[in-house]
């Protein structure tokens, strides 16, 4: 008598979201493919342009890690009080936080662009900052929609990461500030911690992803698929929000490439000021289908240039 044929298992959440974005991922990609070179040399001589796209880029991990933190620092509940979920504290994992990476980044590039370039950044983040206050609103209100975040945001910078950051250290170290050593350079948003370059910090995320799906309701984890779907479509509100204000002037970038009109003839379609930023989705995603300002320098903490207050974290 033939043995019954096992019933197929249920797939992951992460399965069910690498099958979900894979549409959105290829659209994504035709944007923003071939725009990287547009941030470096030949055709700019600074990394003002990097830096715009690093500025407003952030707000979405700013808005995202901020809730995370916030829910995960509540007192202990009590019967008057929502607990936070226990699939905030499984998720948590060491060396994964980006976001005082990336003030730390901020702040090296304003230390190097000058202080009109800094005023400059000033004023793009001010304008934008709503993207930072919907993201936070958003995962503070609904907590397992940080695993939409952190899946989408995270997993890009592991997969496609090392290849963006790996194209701008070809700038050289003229570009990023004169340092021979590229640790010194504002590169930390796609550098962890350790000696694994991250492959040891992404294996334990995607150990802990995959617990904490499992305490999820099928509504939830319906909600994280169709979450980070939309999350494209915040990409593509970035990118035009970017070529708006960078692009059509608003005082932000109107020096980058010998001008604005210089900065029109090079950008044929919207979204390329930010594409040195975005460029890594268009690898990393499809493969997946804290903490001081003084990281190389020795300081006990304090704020950055643009009032960012930094904390220490070991060193890359």
């Amino acid at each position: 008598m033939a043995s019954p044929t096992p019933a197929p298992s249920s797939p992951t959440l992460q399965e069910e979201l690498a099958l979900a974005i894979r549409h959105e991922h290829t659209a994504l990609n035709q944007l923003l493919s071939n725009r990287l070179p547009l941030c470096l040399p030949p055709h700019t001589s600074d990394p003002f342009i990097y830096a715009q796209g690093l500025c407003v880029v952030r707000h979405l991990y700013t808005g995202f890690e901020y809730a995370w933190e916030t829910l995960l620092s509540q007192p202990p509940s009590d019967d008057s009080s929502i607990p936070t979920p226990s699939y905030l504290h499984t998720l948590r994992t060491p060396n994964l936080s980006r976001h005082l990476r990336q003030s730390r980044d901020v702040h090296d590039l304003s230390q190097q662009l000058g202080p009109h370039r800094t005023i400059q950044l000033e004023k793009l983040i001010g304008a934008t900052i709503h993207f930072h206050k919907s993201t936070f609103t958003l995962n503070l209100q609904h907590p397992h929609l940080i695993l939409a975040y952190a899946w989408t945001l995270y997993l890009a910078i592991f997969n496609g990461g090392r290849f963006i950051r790996a194209e701008l250290e070809k700038a050289g170290p003229g570009f990023w500030g004169g340092s021979p050593d590229k640790r010194d350079w504002p590169l930390e948003f796609f550098n962890f911690a350790g000696k694994e370059d991250g492959n040891d910090v992404e294996r334990e995320f995607k150990r802990r992803f995959d617990i904490a799906g499992e305490e999820l309701s099928r509504q939830e984890k319906d909600d994280v698929v169709a979450e980070a779907k939309r999350i494209f479509g915040v990409f593509e509100a970035v990118v035009r929000e970017l070529d708006r204000r960078v692009v059509d002037g608003e005082g932000f970038g109107g020096v980058v490439l010998g001008g604005r009109m210089a900065l029109r003839r090079v950008l044929q379609s919207p979204s390329v000021v930010v594409g040195g930023v975005l460029g890594w989705v268009c690898r990393g995603w499809w493969m997946v289908v804290g903490p001081c300002l003084g990281r190389r320098r020795k300081i006990s903490g304090g704020r950055g240039a643009l009032g960012h207050e930094v904390q220490g974290e070991e060193k890359a």
